[in-house]
């Protein structure tokens, strides 16, 4: 699964065109079909490990991880905006402040 929607995400960013519309929809679609197979593989690599005793407690680790990496992303993402475009510096102030929670 994870494979396919990297190259389905490769594909949408090569071909994407206002020409084809219909194309990067159901392209998409199809991503989001495919995505969906992820987190009930995660969860059950996880039982598989922790066994059904320790499943709550590591599903909400794995939780709380998978948002302080979005988090990092987005800060690091926004940072690197601000100092790309600093003329537009102001819009790059919502990431990092969602980031905190505001």
């Amino acid at each position: 699964a994870g494979i396919s929607t990297t190259v389905l995400t490769i594909f949408t960013a090569v071909f994407a065109s206002d020409n084809n519309f219909w194309l990067m929809i159901i392209v998409k679609l199809i991503q989001g079909a495919v995505t969906s197979f992820i987190p009930p593989g995660l969860n059950s690599i996880t039982q598989g490990i922790v066994g059904a005793v320790g499943m709550t407690e590591q599903v909400a680790v794995n939780e709380m991880m998978n948002h302080l990496g979005t988090a990092i992303i987005v800060l690091t993402g926004s940072l690197i905006a601000f100092a790309l475009y600093p003329g537009i510096g102001v819009l790059f102030v919502v990431s990092p402040l969602a980031c905190l929670g505001f």
